[in-house]
């Protein structure tokens, strides 16, 4: 992998003599990011998780010639401490390596291929690269005015032996539409597969998001996806589920950026489970880091909540959520919230302890244009068991 960035960079690099560019048309970019973490599950000492993170992204990217545009990002990551367990060596990976061209056919067409960040919408509910980058390509036409269209596929796992060609692979593809024919609003539908070999799951959304031009500082989110599909085994399973997600924001940007939160989930299907339906909502393989809009989170919100209930936090799910930010100077950012969770339980062996409250609270302050700290308390108080805590800090330099 060190071999392949270096053969990369030093391709990059040489572009310039190639292409007649000058080095001005390539720009290096990255960030260093330090990261605690402390999680202590149902108040015991014997499931205290303290660990560090350190990760530096370095990059280079440009025009390396007439409407084409490359980057390629390394991620050089160190972890220790986790579960108290021996560090572990520093890893170095391939984050970004893609090719963007350009008015393809003198039309506005753009394809992407390589390994390229792509994010569906800011509540990563269906696709999010989680910062770790999706190999396969992407079609966008912007041809049609207000309106954007971008055709996907990505290949998230494949199958080594390939007897089969490519058969028992993990891939998502689709489609998805954006129009901003509506003033500060994006209306946003797609059509999405997740295939993994004969399993196949069917995201059908429809999401709305925007500001109320009538009511100044009023904002709000509106998403709806349906879920589809079976598990393609013999006896199969059947995915029948959905998710509902209303979120409004108020700001009053004269008094500090004051702003009032208040948002709704539920995600539920089939409660007949003699008919091999199954009720849960089917992450896909590319979710990403679920964030509810508002969570003024550490990492993505509701931090204690997931330590405890795990990566399935938004499935079969109600969550009501309050919560309230300002701005006390330029630099300096605060906010808090508070929800409520009602988790159902669908799967043998579960405890009746995932229903509760989540309280988060969070903190960032910008020590210059390009690097700041930041902390996170979050403590989800379940109805029966006992509590769940998490802190974190983060110090970002941005070069």
């Amino acid at each position: 992998m060190r071999k392949f960035l270096c053969l990369v960079l030093v391709v990059l690099l040489s572009l310039p003599a190639y292409a007649a560019l000058d080095f001005k048309d390539l720009k290096f970019t990255g960030h260093y990011r330090l990261r605690g973490y402390y999680t202590e599950k149902d108040g015991a000492d014997t499931t205290l998780d303290r660990y560090y993170r350190q990760r530096i992204w370095l990059g280079v990217e440009g025009n390396v010639a007439e409407n084409v545009f490359a980057n390629v990002t390394m991620e050089f990551e160190k972890e220790w401490g986790k579960n108290n367990a021996t560090p572990e060596s520093p890893t170095a990976t391939l984050v970004y390596g893609y090719v963007k061209l350009s008015k393809l056919f003198d039309k506005d067409l753009t394809l992407t291929v390589g390994r390229q960040p792509y994010q569906l919408n800011k509540n990563n509910f269906v696709i999010w690269d989680n910062a770790n980058g999706l190999d396969g390509m992407r079609l966008t036409c912007a041809s049609v005015k207000d309106w954007t269209f971008d055709a996907l596929y990505f290949k998230v796992n494949s199958d080594t032996p390939a007897a089969d060609g490519d058969k028992d692979d993990q891939e998502v593809y689709g489609a998805v539409a954006n129009y901003k024919g509506i003033e500060k609003n994006n209306i946003q539908a797609y059509l999405l597969f997740d295939r993994n070999d004969s399993d196949l799951a069917q995201y059908i959304g429809l999401r709305g998001e925007g500001a109320i031009t009538s009511i100044d500082g009023l904002s709000y989110i509106a998403e709806l996806i349906l879920l589809s599909g079976d598990s393609g085994a013999v006896a199969k399973t059947k995915y029948r589920s959905s998710l509902y997600y209303l979120n409004a924001n108020y700001e009053i940007k004269d008094l500090k950026n004051l702003k009032f939160i208040a948002d709704y989930l539920v995600v539920f299907g089939d409660n007949n489970k003699a008919d091999n339906k199954n009720k849960n909502f089917k992450i896909s393989s590319v979710a990403g880091n679920q964030n509810l809009e508002g969570n003024f989170n550490f990492d993505f919100g509701m931090d204690a909540a997931r330590a405890k209930i795990g990566a399935d936090l938004y499935s079969n799910v109600e969550i009501l959520g309050f919560g309230v930010s300002v701005k006390p100077t330029e630099k300096l950012a605060l906010g808090t919230k508070y929800s409520m969770l009602n988790k159902n339980k669908v799967e043998a062996g579960k405890s009746d302890d995932y229903d509760g409250k989540n309280l988060d609270i969070f903190g960032k302050y910008d020590l210059g244009k390009t690097y700041y700290v930041a902390a996170g308390y979050s403590m989800f108080d379940p109805d029966k068991g006992k509590k769940t805590t998490f802190l974190g800090a983060e110090l970002r330099v941005n070069f």
